[in-house]
């Protein structure tokens, strides 16, 4: 089994489309997956291996998936995928399912059902952005050394506190 079978699976069940019928086939994950992979290698570029992204032919070298398994790539390349999927659907649904009618007594408002999609997407979007987070601030390679001055705008090495960019504050 290849990143073609398992990948699009564990999407499947992010997204929610695990029962026949299904909306997505497998082409269409796997095409979302290697948008999300080439998304993937342009923002984070320290992973165990070099992968080549080909979108229009389907393919990705070498197979996070069997011999040496680079699990953070298949993890964080899925969650970007679930956050394109999620995007996508919130924006699909954003011109059908935002409005509100009233007649009379009577009315229809289908503003919740998009305020949905809404929570469904920044939900997909934070979690894929902690996981990235975590990823990059756990990462160390041997060799790797500081050889000169250093100052950071995010360490604070008087008081050994950190400042959090994402909640703009000293921790």
């Amino acid at each position: 089994m290849g990143w073609e079978s398992e990948m699009p699976r564990i999407l499947r069940f992010l997204i929610n489309d695990v029962d026949d019928p299904q909306t997505y086939s497998d082409p269409r994950l796997q095409e979302v997956l290697l948008v999300a992979a080439q998304y993937l290698v342009g923002e984070i570029d320290y992973f165990s291996n070099q992968y080549l992204i080909d979108v229009t032919q389907l393919s990705l070298a070498p197979d996070p998936t069997s011999g040496n398994r680079d699990n953070s790539f298949i993890n964080l390349t899925i969650l970007r995928a679930n956050v394109i999927v999620t995007d996508a659907l919130f924006r699909q649904n954003a011109a059908k399912a935002g409005f509100s009618i009233k007649d009379g007594p009577s009315s229809v408002d289908t503003r919740g059902i998009l305020q949905g999609y809404k929570i469904i997407m920044e939900k997909a979007q934070k979690d894929y952005e902690t996981a990235r987070w975590e990823f990059q601030a756990g990462v160390a390679e041997p060799g790797r050394a500081i050889l000169a001055p250093f100052s950071s705008p995010t360490l604070d090495f008087r008081g050994a506190r950190y400042y959090d960019p994402r909640d703009r504050e000293w921790l």
